[in-house]
């Protein structure tokens, strides 16, 4: 994938709903947009942009027919990568070809602050109020998860403890650490930072001792699916990945383990956003509120291991085990600041691209 999908930046709302339509045999409705304040609130149609996999499954289950059935609207699922959706909304921001978009912690932030996506809000959305101050600060929160450590219990006898475990010698050959052109990759580079010196600015630290494991690295993951690909094939032995996925593989039988180090795992969490200049805001605001309200969370938490954004969502048994439940779950994690981390991620892609590919 060449951070486009294979569309290229000539991939327009038109040209999607259209295709989409054809592929459907249905016509998406033409119904004229309401006016309010000078702005269109079409309810005909939706466009929501995310991920593959489980996530898009779960939406189609739940969020989905409800919205389609109260509105009689039509919603389009667009997938692809954060990076996808990211640079398709820069393209044409002010006739978006999503109304609605999930992203990773970091990537709604400078899209908020360009002004292509709305802030969050209560007034908004009222179920904000109701989510963790984790999961409001880059618009949504959709679910909670974390970053550890997984590994092939088959190939690591031992069970790794903490995260300076990746560099024993007995692993060399067979690490393997997420690119940091990745949003795992971004944020493992300041939570190394901490664990080492207590300070997640101090990424120098961090930096030195990646060039120390350099010699232990067996490749550089794109995501957890790439990751748990190499820990099944063998040659993998012990990988920094996100938790949720790992113990998703674990139930279809793949013999991999997960870690919460004991310095602690780091945050990861999903987010949805919406676009400032969307012609479908009604639609829009009424997808979030969905999706952050009991059905859908709960199926987040029980398909996928998702922790509940919301405060108010209970959870029992072991899914409330496995997933990141709760304000104490929650404040054991090493929680970035994501404002910095897009700050200076630039520069250490850069500094990655020397050093370490």
């Amino acid at each position: 994938m060449d951070g486009r999908d294979g569309l290229g930046m000539a991939f327009s709302r038109r040209t999607f709903l259209k295709s989409a339509a054809l592929g459907l045999g249905v016509v998406a409705g033409d119904r004229a947009g309401l006016a309010r304040g000078g702005e269109v609130d079409d309810t005909s149609e939706l466009v929501v942009g995310v991920w593959g996999g489980a996530i898009p499954k779960i939406l189609k289950k739940t969020v989905i027919p409800d919205l389609e059935a109260r509105y009689r609207c039509k919603v389009y699922v667009k997938e692809g990568t954060g990076g996808d959706r990211m640079a398709i909304l820069r393209a044409n921001p002010r006739n978006p070809a999503f109304d609605v978009v999930h992203l990773a912690d970091g990537e709604a932030i400078p899209l908020i602050k360009e002004g292509i996506l709305e802030e969050p809000s209560a007034r908004v959305i009222p179920e904000f109020a109701d989510l963790y101050p984790v999961a409001q600060i880059s618009g949504y929160g959709q679910g909670l998860s974390d970053v550890g450590i997984a590994y092939s219990p088959q190939k690591v006898k031992e069970r790794p403890t903490s995260w300076l475990d990746l560099w024993n010698p007995a692993y060399k050959g067979h690490v393997v650490i997420p690119s940091m052109k990745t949003t795992q990759g971004s944020s493992f580079l300041p939570a190394l930072a901490k664990v080492l010196t207590g300070d997640q600015r101090n990424v120098e630290a961090a930096k030195r001792k990646l060039l120390e494991l350099k010699p232990s690295i067996l490749a550089y993951h794109r995501g957890t699916s790439h990751a748990l690909t190499m820990l099944e094939q063998g040659d993998a032995w012990i990988s920094v990945t996100i938790g949720a996925y790992v113990y998703q593989a674990r139930d279809k039988g793949q013999p991999v383990d997960f870690v919460r180090p004991k310095e602690g795992s780091f945050s990861l969490i999903w987010f949805i956003d919406i676009a400032r200049h969307t012609r479908h805001r009604t639609l829009a605001r009424e997808y979030v509120r969905l999706a952050l309200q009991a059905k859908a969370q709960r199926a987040f938490a029980e398909e996928m291991y998702l922790g509940p954004s919301n405060r108010k969502i209970a959870l029992s048994g072991k899914v409330a085990e496995l997933a990141v439940y709760g304000q104490q779950e929650i404040d054991r994690l090493i929680n970035l600041d994501w404002m910095f981390i897009e700050g200076q991620r630039p520069s250490w892609i850069q500094w990655w691209n020397q050093h370490m590919v």
